[in-house]
Parts: C-alpha cells; sequence; structure tokens
C-alpha cells in the first residue's frame, strides 16, 4: 500500500483549484495519471491535474475547513447541504475529457461511492483497505459514507461497473451508488487525514458470461408399466408384495421412485427424512408409520389377491405396517437411497485434486458419506492478508485473557470448514467456550461460529439422568445432522462418556433415542460447542477441548457484530475458504506443536493462524487452562477469585475462615464437603484444599489471578505461639 507523503507547505502556481501540491516525493505511476478537475459542479471547462495531487491535498487538508463547515450545516439542513456541496470542487475519477461529454484518457479507475454507512463506517473501511482491487479510498464529504477508486479494465468501463455491483454487493452486502457509472461522473473533494492509497491494486475482474442452461427436467423415475386395475383401467401403479412379487422386487420399484426426491436418505442402518422445523433443515429417523405415508405419494397401491371367479387379480391396497418394517430393511433401500451424512446451509470447500480445489454448492453431493447443501453458492476469494482482517474484526472487541485464547478464537472459525471439507482426517475438539461473568460473550462467540456457515446450533442443555438427560439430548442432536452441537451454559462437573468417546470415536458411533430405533452416526460430520462461567471437566474431556477464555467488559457498548456477519455471511465464510486454500496452496504445512491430544488439527490450524493471521501459537495458555478445569480445586479458586473481584475485595488478606465465608455468602461449592456440614468442617475442608493446591508453593496463579499464601505466627490466650496462614488474591499483571 503506497503511502502518500504529507507536505502542508507545498504551494501550486496554476491551476487556482489546487492551490498546493507534494514536493516530498514523485508521482507514482497511478498517481501521476491526469484527471479532469473543475472548479465546482457547475464549472464546464476543465483542467488536467494528476490525481495523486488532488489526493495529497484531500489528505492534507487543503479543503479541511470547507468540509468542516458543510458537516455542521448537514446536521442542520440536509438539503442547504446538499446546495452548497456542489460548490466544492470536483475530479473525473475515469480521466481527462474536453468537455463535461467527452472522454480523452483513462485511468484505469472507476468511482464507487458507498453512501449511508452510519455507524458500520469505521468497520466497512478496515474492511475495503485490504480490498486488492481498491486503489485509493477516502470519507465523503458528508462524513457518511466512502468514495473508492475501483482498478478496472479501462477498455471495459461498463461491464465493470456492473460487476462492481455485483461485487459490492456480494463481497460486502451493499449497493452502490448507480449514478456513479457514467465515466465523466464528478467526484468531490472532501478531507480525510486517514486517506490511503494502494498502488499496487489489480483490475476487478469481469465474470464471464455463463452458457444459458439446458431446461431443467425432471430426473428419470422408474415407472411401472400401465396395467389393468380392478376396474380395468391403466394406472400408474406400484404393486407390493403380494402374489408372485417378492418384498426385493417391490422395494426395488418403490426405492427407485424415492431417491430422485432427495428427501429420504440412507443412514448408518436406517432410513431418514428430511425435516424443516422453523426453516431450519435437519434429518429424523423414518417410522414405518410414515413411510407408509410416503409410499402412497409415488403411485397407486395394489396388490395380488384372488377374484371372485378364483383367478389372480390386482386390487387396491395399503401398506401393512409389517411390510413397511420389512421393505425399509432390505438391501434395496441401502443401494438405491442416497447415502447423507449431513445437512448444510452453506457451501463446502473440498479438494478435488492435489492442491486444487472446488465448492460444492447447493444440491445433494455424494462426496464426503452424501452432503445435502440447502443454501449457498460458492463466496468471492480474498488474498489472505484481507481475509485475515474480515475475520480478526469479528473478535476486535472481546476481552481475552490472553493472546494464545485469542488465536483460539480464530481457529474456532476455520475449524468447520476445516472439518466439512474433509481437510482433517482426524478428530477436532470440542470449542469451549469459558467467561468471568455472566454475559461476557461466550454465547455470543458460538454463535458468531455458526452463522458465519449460515447455521444456529441445536442446542443440548444440562440435565442429569433419565429422559432427557444429556447423553439423550446429544443422540438426538447428531442423528438430526445439523453440524454444530452445542453444550449450553453448563454448571457445575461435566461427566459424560458418552460425549467423550464421540469426540474420539474413529468410525461410526450408535445413537439411540426413545422408540426411533439406533442410527451409526460418523463423528467427523459434526462441530461441538460448550459455554460455562465455571467449567469443570473430567481430565479426558479437558485434553479433548479447546478452551477459549474472555472477560466481560462492563459497561461496553458493543457493536452488532453478528448482525454484521448476517448481511456479510458469504463476505466471511469467502475470507475461511480464502485462508483454507493458501494452506493447501502451501503444501498443507503443519507446526511442531504437540501439546494437544488431537495433534493433527492443534498442527494445521496453529500454522494458518500464525503465518497467514499474525496471530499467537493456538497453545499458548492452554495447558494451564486443561489443567484448571479438569482439577476441583483450581475450579473453585477461580470461583473465590471472581466473588472477591465482585465485591472489590482483591488484596485483602484471609484466612480459611474468611473463605469459607465468602463460600457461604456466594453459594461456591466446596469439593469434598458435605452437603449438611457445619462452620468448622467447612473451615478445615478449605484448609485442606489450600494446602493441596500450594503445596511446597506461595504463589499460585489461576486464570489470571495471582494467589499468594503467607503466614503469621501468633500466640493463643494459653501463651503458646501458634502459625496462621492468610491468603491474597489479585490479578496478574499484564
Amino acid at each position: 500500500m503506497a503511502i502518500l507523503a504529507p507536505d502542508p507547505e507545498a504551494v501550486v502556481e496554476s491551476p487556482p483549484i489546487m492551490e498546493r501540491e507534494p514536493t516530498s516525493e514523485e508521482p507514482t505511476p497511478l498517481l501521476g495519471r491526469p484527471v479532469s478537475m473543475y472548479g465546482n459542479a457547475f464549472s464546464k471547462e476543465p483542467q488536467d491535474v494528476a490525481l495523486g495531487k488532488i489526493l495529497v491535498a484531500i489528505r492534507n487538508g487543503r479543503w479541511a475547513k470547507r468540509i468542516g463547515e458543510l458537516r455542521v450545516l448537514l446536521a442542520r439542513d440536509r438539503a442547504a447541504y446538499d446546495r452548497e456541496k456542489r460548490a466544492l470542487p470536483a475530479f473525473a475519477m475515469s480521466g481527462t475529457a474536453e468537455t463535461r461529454k467527452g472522454q480523452q484518457s483513462h485511468t484505469g479507475l472507476i468511482q464507487v461511492d458507498m453512501d449511508h454507512l452510519g455507524g458500520d463506517l469505521a468497520t466497512v473501511r478496515e474492511l475495503v483497505k485490504a480490498d486488492p482491487h481498491i486503489a485509493f479510498g477516502y470519507v465523503s464529504p458528508s462524513g457518511e459514507g466512502l468514495k473508492l477508486g475501483l482498478r478496472i479494465d479501462p477498455d471495459r468501463h461498463e461491464e465493470s461497473f456492473a460487476a462492481a455491483e455485483v461485487y459490492f454487493r456480494e463481497c460486502y452486502g451493499r449497493d452502490i451508488d448507480k449514478k456513479v457509472k457514467d465515466r465523466l461522473r464528478l467526484c468531490f473533494v472532501s478531507h480525510d487525514p486517514d486517506l490511503w492509497v494502494r498502488e499496487d491494486a489489480i483490475p476487478l475482474p469481469i465474470p464471464e458470461p455463463k452458457p444459458e442452461a439446458p431446461p431443467r427436467t425432471s430426473p428419470p423415475v422408474a415407472k411401472a408399466a400401465a396395467t389393468p386395475t380392478a376396474e380395468g383401467e391403466p394406472g400408474n401403479i406400484v404393486i407390493l408384495p403380494s402374489g408372485g412379487v417378492s418384498f426385493s422386487e417391490a422395494a426395488q420399484e418403490i426405492f427407485s421412485r424415492l431417491a430422485p426426491a432427495r428427501t429420504i436418505f440412507w443412514r448408518g442402518g436406517a432410513l431418514v427424512e428430511r425435516v424443516d422445523y422453523d426453516g431450519i433443515a435437519g434429518l429424523e429417523i423414518l417410522r414405518p408409520e410414515a413411510f407408509r405415508s410416503r409410499v402412497e405419494k409415488i403411485g397407486r397401491l395394489m396388490a395380488w389377491r384372488v377374484g371372485d371367479d378364483g383367478q389372480p387379480t390386482l386390487k387396491p391396497t395399503r401398506l401393512p405396517r409389517d411390510d413397511a418394517t420389512a421393505l425399509m430393511a432390505t438391501t434395496e433401500a441401502r443401494e438405491l437411497l442416497p447415502p447423507i451424512a449431513s445437512v448444510l446451509r452453506c457451501p463446502v470447500l473440498i479438494e478435488k485434486n492435489a492442491n486444487e480445489v472446488a465448492v460444492l454448492g447447493e444440491g445433494y453431493h455424494a462426496e464426503l458419506g452424501g452432503l445435502l447443501i440447502v443454501a449457498g453458492d460458492a463466496p468471492p476469494q480474498f488474498p489472505p492478508e484481507h481475509a485475515s482482517l474480515l475475520l480478526n474484526s469479528l473478535i476486535a472487541e472481546f476481552d481475552f485473557q490472553s493472546p494464545g485464547d485469542r488465536s483460539r478464537a480464530l481457529a474456532a472459525f476455520l475449524t468447520p470448514a476445516l472439518r466439512m471439507g474433509g481437510h482433517l482426517k482426524g478428530s477436532v475438539p470440542i470449542d469451549c467456550a469459558e467467561a468471568d461473568q455472566s454475559q461476557s460473550g461466550k454465547g455470543y462467540r458460538h454463535h458468531l461460529v455458526a452463522a458465519l456457515y449460515g447455521e444456529s446450533a441445536y442446542f443440548v442443555t444440562a440435565r442429569q439422568g433419565g429422559v432427557g438427560s444429556v447423553d439423550e439430548s446429544f443422540a438426538a442432536a447428531i442423528i438430526s445432522g445439523r453440524p454444530f452441537i452445542c453444550l449450553d451454559n453448563f454448571r457445575g462437573r461435566l461427566d459424560s462418556q458418552h460425549l467423550e468417546a464421540f469426540l474420539t470415536c474413529p468410525t461410526l458411533f450408535p445413537a439411540r433415542v426413545p422408540h426411533r430405533g439406533e442410527v451409526m452416526i460418523d463423528p467427523k460430520r459434526f462441530l461441538l460447542q460448550m459455554s460455562s462461567n465455571g467449567l469443570e471437566t473430567t481430565r479426558d474431556l479437558a485434553n479433548r477441548a479447546s478452551i477459549c477464555r474472555i472477560r466481560k467488559r462492563p459497561g461496553f457498548r458493543y457493536r452488532d457484530t453478528l448482525g454484521e456477519l448476517q448481511r456479510l455471511q458469504p463476505t466471511f465464510l469467502g475470507a475461511v475458504f480464502s485462508l483454507v486454500t493458501a494452506w493447501i496452496a502451501a503444501g498443507k504445512p503443519r507446526t511442531d506443536e504437540t501439546r494437544h491430544d488431537f495433534r493433527e488439527w492443534c498442527q494445521v490450524v496453529d500454522w494458518i493462524v500464525q503465518n497467514l493471521m499474525g496471530g499467537a501459537p493456538v497453545m499458548e495458555g492452554h495447558p494451564a487452562a486443561q489443567e484448571r478445569v479438569a482439577n476441583p480445586a483450581l475450579v473453585w479458586v477461580r470461583s473465590i477469585a471472581l466473588a472477591l473481584e465482585g465485591e472489590k475485595r482483591l488484596g485483602e488478606s484471609l484466612n480459611a475462615t474468611g473463605l469459607a465465608e465468602i463460600c457461604a455468602m456466594h453459594d461456591i461449592e466446596i469439593p469434598g464437603l458435605k452437603e449438611k456440614a457445619d462452620g468448622d468442617m467447612a473451615k478445615r475442608q478449605v484448609g485442606s484444599l489450600l494446602r493441596r493446591v500450594f503445596q511446597d508453593a506461595d504463589l499460585v496463579q489461576v486464570d489470571g489471578f495471582d494467589v499468594r499464601r503467607s503466614q503469621q505466627t501468633y500466640r493463643k490466650p494459653s501463651g503458646d505461639a501458634d502459625t496462621m496462614r492468610t491468603y491474597t488474591f489479585d490479578r496478574t499483571p499484564k
């Protein structure tokens, strides 16, 4: 990106429109190109001026006073502002002309106005600054929009503007001003100290016209021959198992007709059906009762019966439940119905050949065990630095406990694309969002990850045992086929062997819900999330997690990041695909990080985050977080620290009795203490826990807190000497 050197003392002798020009550096080829400049919007005679001189003047404040006055006027009277603005100097960004109608030369630039950005101005500005096609940009005279110079093919001006309209709508979710497509449209000067120039901007490509698609026809469907019915009339019939028609023959006919519709699938030993709940597509095990009605829709059901004359004849019938069950279990069902592993609301990036990627769009795809993509086309592609800027903007307002936590948040955006596209062969961890207080943004971050892929998570809440337990709800979630499953707002200790086994299962995983039967599920089709304000797990689950810690920012007013992401979802998905594509093009390198059980995942995202996104190592600070969530005593110490911080009592020395009182006041469970224990027992248990935590040390660090142990000698009323230990909690200095 070129830097325009400021030179406030530079003065231009002519023309009078430009009273100053840069002298500190020679104009580059782009900045040296002449454009026609006019004294105001009504001027007829232009003067040719180097584009770079105009841009330097905008940045250095040549018109700062007039722009400031206009913005004050705009706040009072927009109509008056519109009139007065026309007195500003203006230039034709696309080149020079003798008159307002006849162009002589072309700069290879086209004007793009992004108006009425409001509160999104700063965000959009940062995004377009990294756009490889935008040669320069500055804030418009109103202060509400951006004026951009877009590099184009000068011989295809009109086509380029049409391509620009599509590009900005797809990449930024916004329509550009249609009036500026004129080659000699005037662009008003402004004042913007942060005006930027990208000298190496590349022309916006113009998509080649797509060949006209042939008219769509229905897929071929196997049809039964016209057969006399009981009434002697021909009809499109389905003959059920009866007479000489076997179950296998009937199944061949039925599933040949059902398969092309792509609504019933074979999944791990069971028939499943696409269902939509509140506009969200998912899968559900098909019951025999429901299968009976689906079969009725493909033709008139008939069966061979003995007629009045004792001869075989076809008569209308219904599919018996037992026959439906038998048909659903036939080999033909497995062979003819399309297999399915996932239902997705976004395209999927796959590696077709070595280092060659392809994007699977809307429709059914047999790749990766069968994907039904119900929405989304191929997103735009960006250079890695632009893609990195886009994703970093989504988490810019979060207060992460450490740079490593921020890197793990970035890795959470990448992991679904890597897993959905089959780029990772092994397991991926459960994405654990942990916060120090409620409303810190832990769940919001999970929403951002799912929304980037056009999804919302299937929520599983904490319930203990029996019908509706975590294991049963989790089974229903994975049967649904929706890719994101969130164990929401868990408190206390999570100990589920079912969940731990799912995270590491190398083959198919059995899932069963009441009255529906069992399905064998491919675990590699899912992304698991979990949120908590005080996560406590088994050691095994901690080793299979990626823990991302967030601190609350009291009083901070967050922007609507989720709304921005939803408006620009293809853009942000394109950023992820661009980074994965760059990783594949680089030969799919990995770091040598070995501190996570899921080594392949860790090494891949670590390389992308560090080398393409400028982040810290993904595992920085993570082993300590894993140790803490798997140690009930450390979880308890963290809870006390947060309680003391809430009471503004950090730095206060407390003994075991005082800490037991804090636990009682804040309903903090003391590990190992019986429910109805008295105060003395609580104090003794607190002391026992602290001895285990500190052992031979006098300083323990737990999730951003320093806990110091001190000893004081005192005399009892009896005169005997004794030692009292006190504990002081403080925030770890950054």
